[in-house]
């Protein structure tokens, strides 16, 4: 921690903090395009809390970051300025930014300049859906009016099938069903027409990423309560009884997810760079891998959905 932390300005303390300029993934420092775009954005944020009345950054707590960005939102920012305004500052006050909420990235991109990116092709519907289920590109494509289902109460969408021949089934969260719904009519017809409604340069897996990430605070917020946690390992317990590949492993024992996962080396170093949580509920984890991405693997959910690369 920085001597000059609780010294100066809070601009001055915001840069002189020792994380702010680090590289996570390799030794060294950022580049010097990126920390003058960091120091830009703490200008902004020092100017804003210091019309709060703060002066010491160590005084700045996650609710306050939660109305900082609540405020950039209700401006009319644009949902990729407030993640890029967020990022530094989550960085030099150790808040995970995953804790903060804020608009999704891609939507603000499907709405500017994704018609030009194909000719013909008009992205936004697509990119506004897979903003709530985060499918893989070629998962859009093959998707019918009929692929919506609901089991025991829960609502999935069923992208394809497993290399052993079973049906994936992706959950929906509950704050996106109705939403979700509206896409579905039960015909065998496409959710979108081919050439005309998924743009291939579309940064798909990013929404695929986003959602994993607001699908595991769902489930951390779920698993505070031992009722909570209860019900969601028997959920997964239902799943995998029903739709688990034989080459895949059994659901461990309840006490198995006492443990919290741990992330290590560069997946470590890079969730510290990007202000993301390293220490991970195993079994909030395990949901997002089994119910939102079908891996069934931790290691990969936590190396391709948990830290961006």
């Amino acid at each position: 921690m920085s001597r000059q932390r609780d010294g100066g300005s809070l601009f001055h303390q915001f840069r002189h903090e020792e994380s702010l300029f680090i590289y996570a993934n390799r030794q060294g420092y950022v580049t010097s395009g990126t920390g003058k775009n960091y120091l830009n954005t703490l200008h902004h944020a020092a100017e804003h809390f210091k019309s709060e009345g703060f002066k010491k950054m160590a005084d700045i707590k996650i609710e306050d970051v939660q109305r900082y960005a609540d405020k950039m939102v209700d401006d009319g920012r644009p949902a990729d300025t407030v993640h890029t305004y967020l990022v530094p500052l989550c960085k030099v006050l150790h808040i995970p930014l995953d804790k903060i909420e804020k608009p999704i990235r891609h939507a603000a991109y499907a709405t500017k300049g994704i018609k030009s990116k194909e000719k013909g092709v008009d992205g936004k519907k697509a990119a506004e859906f897979n903003s709530m289920v985060g499918l893989r590109i070629d998962e859009l494509f093959s998707l019918r009016k009929c692929d919506l289902v609901e089991i025991n109460g829960i609502t999935y969408v069923r992208p394809g099938r497993t290399k052993g021949g079973k049906n994936v089934y992706q959950k929906i969260l509950p704050q996106y069903v109705d939403k979700v719904k509206a896409y579905f009519d039960g015909s065998k017809n496409w959710v979108f027409i081919k050439g005309k409604e998924i743009n291939r340069n579309y940064a798909y897996h990013r929404d695929r990423r986003e959602v994993a990430h607001i699908a595991y605070n769902y489930y951390l917020d779920l698993c505070k309560t031992p009722e909570g946690r209860l019900a969601l390992y028997n959920e997964l317990a239902q799943y995998y009884h029903k739709y688990k590949d034989k080459g895949s492993k059994d659901l461990e024992p309840k006490a198995f997810f006492r443990k919290p996962y741990i992330l290590r080396g560069a997946n470590r170093q890079l969730a510290i760079e990007q202000g993301r949580p390293y220490i991970l509920d195993s079994l909030a984890l395990r949901a997002v891998s089994v119910l939102h991405l079908a891996h069934w693997r931790d290691d990969v959910t936590v190396g391709r959905y948990m830290v961006n690369r």
